[in-house]
């Protein structure tokens, strides 16, 4: 009878602790949600300063882009700054510097993301746009200039640049604006920032007055 009472309490026993390694590990598969947020603002920082390593820590889990890609999408921001242009060594670095300095120089805030019922998430982001306020300088610029100064364009060309580089450090800025941005997985089971996101959101980082001086 002893023996009989002995085997029952071990199998008790073992079906206890079945039971709460079953109840452990239902707990430990619970997965936290994505952070969204955190995504977003890792990407931000990419984008504005080429830093890649917060964005590393969602290897596997998300699209993460590269310094190298950062440094692709600068080259190519350069080339359209430039265009025809044909510029010195000189100006060409000034123009490098000044791209960096603009997007090193944005205004931006990530707030908390809300999950939605497929899985997505939505992420707010705000931004005051840097304003670049040159039209004043280059009012007077303009009338300083003579026929030598009219045939160096690459001259002219670095005195606009430089102005421009002034108008960043001053830190202008604009109105705050409001975005929401949609995280969702890929095709390859990947998250990323859908449609057209950080591009759109990139080209509104700051803004010139140079419009007002054209109309």
């Amino acid at each position: 009878m002893k023996t009989d009472q002995k085997m029952t309490l071990h199998r008790l026993g073992a079906l206890l602790l079945a039971l709460a390694m079953t109840f452990a590990l239902a707990g430990c598969g619970g997965s936290e949600p994505f952070d969204a947020a955190g995504y977003v603002d890792a990407s931000m920082k990419l984008v504005t300063t080429g830093d890649s390593k917060a964005l590393e820590a969602y290897k596997g889990d998300a699209v993460v882009e590269t310094t190298e890609d950062y440094d692709a999408e600068l080259e190519d921001m350069v080339k359209s700054v430039t265009g025809s242009m044909e510029l010195s060594d000189s100006n060409l670095t000034l123009v490098k510097d000044l791209v960096k300095e603009l997007l090193g120089s944005a205004s931006y805030k990530v707030g908390e993301a809300t999950e939605q019922d497929d899985g997505s998430f939505e992420v707010p982001l705000t931004i005051k746009p840097l304003q670049l306020n040159i039209a004043d300088a280059v009012t007077k610029w303009i009338k300083t200039l003579d026929a030598d100064k009219i045939n160096d364009m690459d001259a002219l060309y670095g005195e606009i640049f430089q102005m421009m580089k002034d108008a960043v450090a001053k830190k202008e800025y604009g109105a705050e604006k409001s975005y929401t941005l949609t995280v969702a997985k890929n095709d390859d089971g990947l998250y990323d920032v859908t449609g057209d996101g950080l591009d759109t959101i990139g080209e509104d980082l700051f803004t010139t007055d140079l419009d007002d001086l054209m109309g």
